[in-house]
């Protein structure tokens, strides 16, 4: 048995707590309004070291996306802080309205009139949607999710109208024009101008647009006077000068932004307990990002011996979710754990989602141990290198993993990774362990195809689990029109994953975003810091129309 110190919650708490507050001591909270003499600047700190793209469909993480969304529009979008597991919920943005079918194969758009594009590129036309739909499924764009339209036919009918065609029913299109990922509405005459110059150079027709990027350290976005929304008077234009993601590096000197005064927005995956105390001290709003991300463990089935069901199992049992979810939320309810890794049931909401009254591998060391010996690793188990992205819950969750494994005598070596390496190892399938945290729209279907599909890999699906029947009720469930039978569907794949170890759940956790109270959001929703929580599950600050600034 190993001997290693086990981690607990006080432990960890007492680790992460001095950081946080040597941060928040090292200058005093002031409210800049201006930086110069009449510019009002709201700085975003990002504690990531570099920006994964910012190219409207090559973004893969929050960073980047947070760049993107503010920048770009899509044919139907959340409304700002009402994101929803509904598609019924989502509103028109680039279209006024929209049309299918009976059996959900043809989805006409008709889009609005007198769009313009940044950088004087003209007005936005079908043809910009026809050319987004073809550079996200073209594999040259390196697009994650290019499988969404791979047998999408996209049709310009006139300049305001576009059809696209699906081989079969698809009820949850509309959730992939959305604003998130396959969605965002690229500008033809900018990319075609400006070539391969264009993924670091992007147009949209959103509120921001990018003023300067600097690749490691921010992008800055200024106001597009000519979007619509402030064109047309639905809202009142901004107040705001200048907008700058800014990339501290990690989360110690993003926290000293935040609290010293020179940055305004932050998002945090730890230290809940701490940041609360400290932004209450301050004076700076804190409040939850809906919904939990869940975060699932996956064992690689093409590395040895994790191809072995016993081994697979034997870490599923050496897994302690109430424990771990204790230690990462700090006593707070920032961090949850469930039975099955996608549950429906509330807070955590995802529709088609599996609940179960007992988990399927409850935490059982002795049977742990015992699975190991019947695999013949009675003295032990070394998976050699298990690497992680730079996000700090994936760092914390990672050294509680490690710490519970080596409690039956599995170990591993820890290697941190900026996020393009990450991406580039861990989807071409190198990554022993695979965790990931992320959410998608609220609908088990999305989770289970990305994730667990076989198709998917070299992918998202790090893991390389192949099952056929899992597949086949994944696909059938996708163009199933009776929510019924589409439930059921979904449920039956989870317990398939379940009972071959492929995903096993481990903890929810909600990301913290923090803020400075003169930032206002304008979410018709109300103000999340007066309701405690933001519904924009797609990025951590939905940077809109409607922000402005407090005076």
């Amino acid at each position: 048995m190993s001997t290693k110190k086990k981690m607990t919650r006080r432990s960890f708490l007492k680790k992460t707590a001095g950081s946080i507050v040597a941060a928040g001591l090292a200058t005093p909270l002031t409210e800049i309004l201006s930086f110069g003499k009449e510019e009002i600047v709201v700085r975003a700190a990002m504690s990531m070291a570099h920006f994964s793209a910012i190219d409207p469909h090559t973004a893969n993480e929050h960073t980047g996306y947070t760049v993107v969304a503010a920048m770009h529009n899509s044919l139907v979008r959340n409304p700002p802080g009402g994101a929803s597991g509904d598609p019924k919920a989502l509103e028109g943005d680039l279209a006024q309205k929209w049309e299918h079918n009976k059996d959900m194969t043809e989805w006409t758009f008709y889009l609005k009139e007198g769009i313009q594009w940044q950088k004087g590129f003209g007005e936005f036309t079908a043809e910009d949607v026809q050319f987004s739909i073809e550079r996200v499924k073209n594999p040259k764009t390196g697009c994650a999710w290019l499988k969404r339209f791979e047998k999408v036919d996209v049709k310009v009918v006139d300049k305001y109208t576009v059809k696209m065609k699906t081989p079969s029913p698809d009820p949850l299109f509309l959730t992939k024009v959305l604003d998130w990922q396959t969605g965002n509405i690229a500008c033809k005459k900018a990319a075609e101008k400006l070539g391969e110059l264009f993924s670091v150079n992007p147009v949209g027709t959103g509120p921001f647009e990018l003023k300067e990027y600097r690749p490691g350290d921010r992008a800055i976005l200024v106001p597009f006077k000519d979007h619509f929304r402030w064109k047309k008077g639905e809202v009142p234009y901004t107040n705001i000068d200048r907008i700058e993601i800014v990339l501290y590096g990690d989360e110690t000197a993003a926290d000293t932004a935040l609290w010293g005064g020179t940055a305004h927005l932050m998002q945090a995956e730890s230290g809940f307990k701490p940041r609360s105390e400290l932004a209450k001290a301050k004076g700076i709003n804190s409040w939850k990002l809906w919904p939990s991300v869940p975060c699932i463990v996956r064992c690689n089935f093409d590395i040895p011996p994790l191809n072995d069901i016993r081994v697979r199992k034997a870490i599923a049992h050496a897994l302690n979710p109430k424990e771990a979810a204790k230690i990462l939320g700090q006593g707070t309810d920032f961090a949850l754990y469930s039975n099955t890794p996608y549950p429906s049931k509330e807070p955590f909401g995802i529709y088609g989602g599996l609940d179960l009254d007992n988990p399927i591998y409850p935490y059982d060391p002795e049977k742990s141990r015992r699975l190991l010996a019947e695999a013949g690793y009675a003295k032990g188990l070394d998976l050699g290198n298990v690497y992680s992205g730079p996000w700090g819950s994936w760092k914390v969750l990672y050294e509680i993993i490690q710490n519970q494994l080596s409690q039956v005598g599995i170990k591993f070596n820890l290697n941190i990774l900026e996020a393009p390496s990450f991406f580039k190892l861990a989807r071409g399938g190198s990554n022993p362990l695979p965790i990931y945290q992320a959410y998608r729209f609220p609908d088990a279907n999305y989770y289970l195809d990305e994730f667990l599909h076989s198709r998917n890999f070299p992918g998202q699906n790090m893991g390389h689990f192949k099952n056929d029947k899992f597949d086949q009720l994944v696909d059938k469930a996708w163009t199933e029109t009776d929510p019924g039978k589409r439930v059921k569907m979904l449920q039956e794949a989870q317990l398939i994953a379940l009972e071959d170890a492929a995903g096993m759940p481990f903890t929810q956790m909600y990301v913290m975003l923090l803020g400075n109270p003169r930032v206002d959001f304008g979410y018709p929703s109300g103000d999340p810091a007066k309701t405690g929580m933001a519904k924009t599950w797609n990025q951590y600050h939905k940077i809109s129309e409607r922000i402005r600034w407090r005076t």
